[in-house]
């Protein structure tokens, strides 16, 4: 009896890990006029002083940075106060340059609210980026969401 209760709990922590991962959302900004060299010194600077009127999430915490390659931070939600892991990575890309976004939540998610998608978008708007970047997924979980306007309803 223990043994079959035993083997039921593994079954079903297998199946808890690989049926609810957690939520992550993979983001890739193109910008074709601001090098790498500009664009490193704001990322690092926004995230270590958010600040952006309107909106009730400031809660971005700077980790570490491999100067002109990659920052690495937390996000935490205002409400619930759940912790998302993010990277940014940066890699020159003509006269541009193209930054990948990466946010996964900590906590297990079945449906995140656009929230690991916001982490890296919500990143372009408290500074003065005069080159709008193109925005693109590279990958998300299946029910990341990936709605703008909720970035900015916080």
């Amino acid at each position: 009896m223990k043994f079959l209760l035993a083997l039921t709990l593994i079954i079903l922590s297998a199946f808890y890990v690989t049926a609810w991962p957690n939520a992550y959302c993979n983001v890739r900004l193109t910008f074709s006029e601001f090098p790498c060299e500009k664009l490193f010194p704001y990322f690092e600077n926004t995230i270590k002083n958010y600040t952006f009127p309107g909106v009730r999430e400031p809660d971005y915490n700077f980790i570490s940075s491999d100067p002109m390659n990659s920052i690495v931070y937390t996000h935490e939600t205002p409400t619930q106060h759940y912790v998302d892991d993010g990277k940014l990575i940066f890699s020159p890309s003509g006269s541009g340059c193209t930054v990948d976004g990466y946010s996964k939540s900590r906590a297990t998610s079945i449906k995140d609210y656009s929230t690991n998608f916001c982490n890296t978008y919500r990143l372009l708007y408290p500074g003065s980026l005069t080159d709008a970047p193109t925005i693109s997924i590279i990958d998300k979980s299946s029910f990341a969401g990936t709605d703008k306007s909720a970035c900015m309803n916080y």
